[in-house]
């Protein structure tokens, strides 16, 4: 065998041992392979490069053989770099390699996870390209997500820490020309990271949310105890900070409604994943620096994104089971200060039933500040009544006493007359059908009401506190309690001597008065 088919003795003889079909586990562990075998052999860069020179396309090739040609490349550049220079040329067919590797997503991935597990050698960053940063930005993501969608450590041979800390370093110093593309592996990237959290999606709510406190009771009985949360907690740290740092370099300036609105798709996917304390703010200011980019006529444009995840994944899990889509709303509800009244409430409306307390509770303030507001020219009234009929439908199991009577704070300060007896109808309506003790609560915060909505509308809510009693004389005693404390006295007054007329004609007088 003569010197010049050395390196191609070695390339036949490990592609041979390549699996059936492609598993980036080997590619993982490619370079490590090439090293060992070459450090048996006598091979230099000029070898190299008539080996990757002769598996570059236009030549036919495949792409393992394209692959094992990149590492051994990689390799071969690294064991003579004491002794002989890197050539021009293998650098520009290196560089070439990655080039046209980008436009395939399967080689990408390949090439990119050699690059990945290429960081090591002495001579990477010398033959690294403009394309390198996209190549390992996707090697990583696959990476993490197969981690822990295949619940195993992340492998040994990839440098998370250390390329997390590389890859955002050469984002933030990227032309501008670049960063649209970086955006668009992030897209691809979120997406699949977000479709693996769904194959372990009763571990990952496991490991967000341990504690069941977080979600309404309802739900507490579906959740599992005991999963093996570890790959989850390895991986995910990472991937938000990764995502969080990218995106943002990605924005930087003046990144146009696209970019814009892609760059708020992409940092929501994973707002799923809690970060450091630290992270919450920069996710916010994030968010808010996209829409201020955004002229006030395409902000509705800009939750299309958003619109279209709610729909397309509600055939497959309702959104109020949907801890991923459900925390991403959230996110885009930070946008309230940008977005129209209507796109808000709608929004909000629709994570209304979620099952994970703090969803829940961020579209209740939504819509409280919403009301609290009252912007020209929107219809607060027709939301305040839509808003307390959700609530009322979804008593007590999604929509709890107390965040029910917060509520209604908000709504009775419109000092509406329809919504005020909009309010009492629909409470009277639900106290009728609901069981005794959930009736006995809204009764009682009926009773309440009658010390704090307008005089003008006292006279209205009375009339209905008295039909309510007269179906179900035992709450009288409620009412009795409810408005012998503390109360402004012109009302007080008023109130007991209607409470004794009342009294009087169901029969009897409490002792206490």
């Amino acid at each position: 065998m003569t010197e010049g088919n050395v390196v191609g003795d070695v390339h036949a003889k490990l592609l041979a041992l390549f699996p059936a079909p492609a598993h980036s586990a080997w590619d993982l562990e490619l370079i490590e392979h090439t090293h060992e075998a070459l450090g048996k052999v006598v091979a230099t860069t000029s070898d190299a490069e008539s080996l990757l020179q002769e598996y570059l396309p236009p030549a036919p090739q495949t792409e393992d053989s394209l692959v094992l040609a990149f590492a051994m490349a990689l390799v071969v550049a690294d064991q003579h770099l004491a002794h002989e220079p890197i050539t021009e040329n293998l650098v520009k067919l290196v560089q070439r390699c990655q080039t046209d590797a980008a436009s395939v997503p399967s080689l990408a991935r390949r090439i990119g996870l050699v690059l990945l597990t290429g960081r090591r050698l002495a001579t990477s960053s010398a033959l690294r390209s403009s394309e390198s940063p996209l190549l390992e930005t996707d090697a990583i993501y696959h990476v993490l997500t197969s981690s822990f969608v295949e619940n195993s450590p992340i492998s040994c041979h990839v440098p998370v820490e250390a390329a997390v800390k590389d890859l955002v370093v050469t984002a933030a110093g990227m032309p501008a020309t670049m960063a649209p593309r970086l955006l668009a592996v992030l897209d691809t990237a979120t997406r699949n990271v977000v479709q693996g959290l769904y194959q372990v999606y009763p571990v990952f709510l496991h490991h967000q949310w341990p504690s069941s406190a977080s979600f309404l009771p309802t739900f507490q009985s579906l959740l599992i105890e005991g999963a093996d949360t570890g790959a989850l907690a390895a991986a995910l740290p990472p991937l938000r900070a990764l995502t969080l740092s990218l995106t943002s370099a990605c924005l930087k300036g003046n990144p146009g409604f696209d970019g814009a609105s892609m760059g708020l798709d992409v940092a929501s996917r994973l707002a799923c994943v809690a970060g450091p304390d630290a992270e919450a703010p920069v996710m916010r200011q994030l968010a808010l620096a996209l829409a201020s980019s955004v002229p006030p006529s395409q902000m509705s444009q800009l939750l299309q994104p958003l619109q279209a995840t709610l729909d397309a994944v509600d055939a497959v899990m309702p959104l109020d089971v949907d801890c991923i889509r459900g925390k991403q709303l959230t996110q885009y509800l930070q946008l309230l200060p940008f977005l129209g009244a209507n796109e808000t409430f709608e929004l909000a409306l629709r994570g209304l039933p979620h099952n994970l307390v703090e969803v829940n509770l961020a579209c209740h303030r939504s819509i409280r500040s919403l009301l609290l507001q009252r912007r020209p020219g929107s219809q607060f009234t027709e939301m305040a009544a839509v808003y307390l009929n959700r609530m009322l439908q979804s008593f007590p199991t999604v929509t709890p006493i107390e965040v029910l009577t917060t509520s209604l704070g908000y709504v009775l300060s419109l000092d509406d007359d329809a919504v005020n007896c909009f309010c009492a109808l629909r409470l009277q309506e639900t106290i009728r059908d609901a069981a005794s003790n959930d009736a006995a609560t809204l009764a009682r915060l009926l009773f309440e009401l009658l010390k704090v909505v307008s005089m003008h509308a006292m006279g209205f809510y009375m009339r209905i506190a008295e039909q309510v009693v007269y179906a179900q004389p035992s709450l009288a005693n409620s009412l009795f309690d409810a408005i012998s404390t503390a109360c402004e006295a012109s009302r007080r007054t008023i109130l007991t001597e209607w409470y004794l007329k009342l009294r009087a004609q169901l029969g009897g007088v409490p002792s206490l008065l």
